[in-house]
């Protein structure tokens, strides 16, 4: 008889208990959150050194921009100390303007930080979902339910410790990852 897992924790509770019982559910659980976890601990150095240097060829690139944008702003906040009347309200606005485009010229920097970290995540990310995907159907399973939401927050099943362990393929998910 082949095996019905459900695609998501939302789809099971959709379906009444009844339902449930009615037909023949399996359910494999991974912790997705603790698999990344153990295969960060391998290449986390190395992703951190490839982002170190990534980090300084970035602010190397961008520092004389930086340092111009700087400069502009001590500029400004000199006027700003001998600035009367309506020079006063320019010398503010000019202010805000150049602390604006210097705050957006650091986010820029940090998202393409953040792009670049996912970037050197992403190939083990990846493994790891094939070998979910892998153990999956070598216990002839559809689908697995993740214990952890893509934001790390965790998916209320309720299972007791017992029937939690038993339905769990965490282990041999990561042993997989580990003899590969």
């Amino acid at each position: 008889m082949k095996k019905i897992i459900a695609l998501s924790f939302f789809f099971l509770s959709s379906l009444s208990t009844s339902e449930l019982k009615a037909q023949d559910f399996e359910f494999r659980l991974v912790n997705k959150q603790y698999l990344f976890s153990q295969v960060m601990s391998k290449v986390g150095m190395s992703i951190e050194r490839d982002m170190a240097q990534y980090v300084d060829s970035l602010d190397y690139a961008n520092s004389a921009e930086r340092r111009a944008k700087e400069s502009l702003i001590r500029e400004g906040q000199e006027k700003l100390k001998t600035a009367e009347g309506m020079n006063l309200v320019s010398s503010q606005t000019t202010m805000n303007l150049l602390l604006n485009d210097y705050n957006k010229f650091i986010e820029n920097l940090e998202l393409k930080k953040q792009k670049k970290y996912e970037q050197l995540l992403a190939p083990y990310k990846k493994s790891m979902n094939e070998a979910i995907q892998s153990v999956a159907d070598q216990n002839n399973i559809d689908h697995v339910i993740p214990t952890h939401d893509e934001n790390g927050k965790q998916i209320v099943l309720y299972f007791s410790p017992q029937e939690a362990q038993k339905y769990d393929m965490t282990l041999q998910v990561l042993e997989y990852l580990n003899s590969n």
